[in-house]
């Protein structure tokens, strides 16, 4: 099964989520991460709930990120200038499309044939692990290197 860190956590959440000097580490390691973008004065930053740390453009250009843009003002940039790069946006809406086809699925909808469930740990009455399995998921979690994925895999087999 393909995974994602969410916000470069790989342990659980914590405070230094989209940390760009963690990111760059987890990179190197071979994972693939969804970031939170913003786009501001002609300036991009990461953080979740607001533009928290200023990275170079360049940041973006590493090819195992979904950029996940954090308001219309980051996403119509991203369409305009970056176009080539991996990026979507939504709020709650049960599912959204990612520039590059994928069908990305609001915690806790149902998983889709080929989609990215996110935070199935939130919700595991939802899935079971044959479903995601069988339906070739990609999962977006938190905890990718700790106990919950192995109880998750383990518990709904």
């Amino acid at each position: 099964m393909r995974w994602i860190l969410h916000r470069g956590n790989n342990t659980g959440p914590n405070s230094v989520e989209n940390n760009p000097k963690k990111l760059m580490k987890l990179l190197k390691e071979g994972y693939e991460i969804e970031i939170d973008l913003w786009y501001r004065d002609n300036k991009f930053y990461l953080g979740h709930d607001f533009p928290e740390y200023e990275i170079e453009e360049s940041f973006l250009e590493q090819n195992k990120l979904w950029i996940h843009c954090k308001d219309p003002q980051t996403l119509e940039f991203m369409n305009t200038a970056k176009k080539y790069l991996h990026y979507f946006y939504h709020t709650n809406e049960d599912y959204v499309l990612t520039s590059k086809g994928y069908i990305w699925c609001f915690v806790g909808k149902p998983a889709l044939l080929n989609s990215v469930v996110v935070m199935p740990e939130k919700s595991l009455e939802t899935y079971s692990y044959n479903e995601l399995v069988s339906k070739n998921c990609i999962i977006c979690s938190d905890y990718v290197e700790t106990d919950i994925v192995k109880m998750f895999e383990h518990m709904l087999v």
